[in-house]
């Protein structure tokens, strides 16, 4: 076991806190606190270590044994509880629809014709239809989709 464990943000890859051993042997537990210079350089480091895969560090960064108390993430938006597979097909969509209709075209369309997309693909889910035949995709992520865009639309509004 390391003298140091680090929780990185898997979103931004910012380490938040470092988890050290005392140096009593005695009592080898830890603490976890806010990372200093000193420890965002050896984070650095270690993260370029030539003797450890990618994964073998990204898995030891996010499989601490210890937990991060709870008052250093309350309050804060939760982004590992978004779900990477359906958060990829939205981007597969945008992706798509950026080769076809230019990267922001859809910040010019009116908001009933969103609405109209979004309850066409919501249709066709009702009736049994889970893959977009145009596009390859889900209905289901051209639904996140529209309502991304709704949502984009409505935060402007109000100036968000």
């Amino acid at each position: 076991m390391s003298d140091k464990k680090y929780l990185v943000n898997p979103v931004t890859g910012i380490v938040e806190k470092v988890w050290k051993r005392t140096g009593d042997p005695l009592k080898p537990e830890g603490d976890w606190h806010t990372p200093t210079p000193l420890d965002l350089r050896d984070f650095e480091t270690w993260n370029r270590s030539e003797s450890l895969g990618p994964l073998t560090k990204i898995t030891e960064v996010l499989m601490s044994d210890k937990k991060i108390p709870p008052k250093f993430i309350e309050g804060k938006p939760r982004f590992e509880l978004i779900l990477p597979g359906p958060l990829l097909q939205l981007a597969e969509i945008r992706t798509k629809g950026a080769k076809v209709h230019g990267d922001h075209s859809w910040a010019e369309i009116k908001e009933d014709d969103i609405i109209g997309a979004l309850h066409r693909h919501i249709n066709k889910m009702q009736r049994g239809q889970v893959i977009d035949k145009d596009s390859g995709q889900y209905h289901a992520a051209h639904v996140m989709c529209q309502a991304m865009f709704l949502c984009s639309k409505h935060m402007k509004m109000k100036g968000e």
